[in-house]
């Protein structure tokens, strides 16, 4: 973690910021959970195995009160899509798209007709639509095809609306979501639960799940491969986050320690396994909201598949 920090001048660091002994940012309701020690500053110990991770800061949105959620990435163009929730709800959530290679800002999709209360959480491309997983009026699941994302112009920001709505009546919440083999895996933070929703030819998602899997806890972002799930867990402004990945088979667990506040992760440019591919990560650090956090980030983050898994 220390060779990280002195690259600070290049862009890729790590904030230091001493804490304030504010309240963490996660609910108060919930025991805090086992595994996830406070760290002091980004050069805590704790936090070597980061050094595994390399990064760039993001092109736009870092220090706004944009809150940095779900993400996926989009093949055609090279893209990373990062959902982002305001943290005032003065706007609608939005999608912010960001070139792969550098995190360049790219484009602004604003999520026409989810509420401003809505966190959008979760993101994941298939069957030809872009998926926005929220939790506003129950488990939610917004189905928008996947063209009009891409006719938007590079160097804009634009509205765009939804073609469907899928309510999850067997989930309480809709916390993220991952497409794989021609189903949504659609999983819940507070119940340590995700389901698996087959999905039709044109994307249309069938409301009755024909799976469940126990996750770990905290979970907020997860990528589905035939043998695993890799899951990214965090909970608090000043605690470990973890990278997690579950045999499928066995239920056996491994995991990685990384920065506080993690949230969406997503394999690019190949599929999970592949020798030039990574896991790319975004963090809740970036806002302004968390700046009082002992270790901070304004980049984007990855590490290969050989690391991960």
């Amino acid at each position: 973690m220390r060779t990280r920090l002195r690259t600070a001048a290049a862009g890729l660091a790590l904030t230091l910021a001493s804490t304030l002994g504010v309240v963490a940012a996660s609910p108060a309701t919930a025991a805090d959970p086992v595994g996830f020690a406070k760290v002091s500053s980004c050069a805590d110990p704790q936090l070597n195995a980061f050094d595994n991770w390399s990064g760039h800061t993001l092109g736009a949105y870092k220090d706004t009160n944009w809150v940095p959620q779900g993400m996926t990435y989009d093949s055609a163009g090279d893209y990373l899509y990062v959902s982002m929730y305001h943290r005032d709800a003065a706007e609608v959530p939005r999608v912010v798209v960001y070139k792969r290679s550098t995190s360049a800002w790219v484009k602004t999709i604003e999520l026409s007709g989810v509420p401003k209360t809505g966190h959008a959480g979760g993101l994941t491309i298939g069957r030809g639509n872009l998926y926005v997983a929220d939790s506003v009026g129950g488990a939610r699941i917004y189905r928008i095809p996947i063209d009009r994302i891409r006719a938007v112009p590079a160097g804009t920001r634009k509205a765009v609306g939804y073609a469907a709505r899928y309510t999850l009546n067997s989930l309480t919440r809709a916390s993220y979501v991952d497409y794989d083999g021609g189903s949504l895996f659609v999983g819940d933070f507070y119940n340590n639960v995700m389901r698996r929703y087959p999905t039709s030819a044109a994307g249309v998602v069938t409301l009755t799940p024909n799976a469940s899997y126990s996750t770990p806890t905290i979970v907020q972002g997860v990528q589905v491969t035939s043998s695993r799930f890799v899951f990214s867990r965090s909970w608090g402004r000043d605690n470990l986050s973890k990278v997690t990945t579950q045999v499928r088979s066995t239920g056996a667990r491994t995991s990685h320690n990384t920065l506080p506040m993690m949230e969406g992760i997503v394999w690019a440019p190949q599929s999970a396994g592949s020798s030039v591919n990574r896991l790319y990560s975004v963090f809740e650090s970036t806002s302004k909201e968390y700046a009082d956090s002992n270790c901070r980030t304004h980049a984007i983050w990855s590490a290969s598949s050989g690391y991960i898994l």
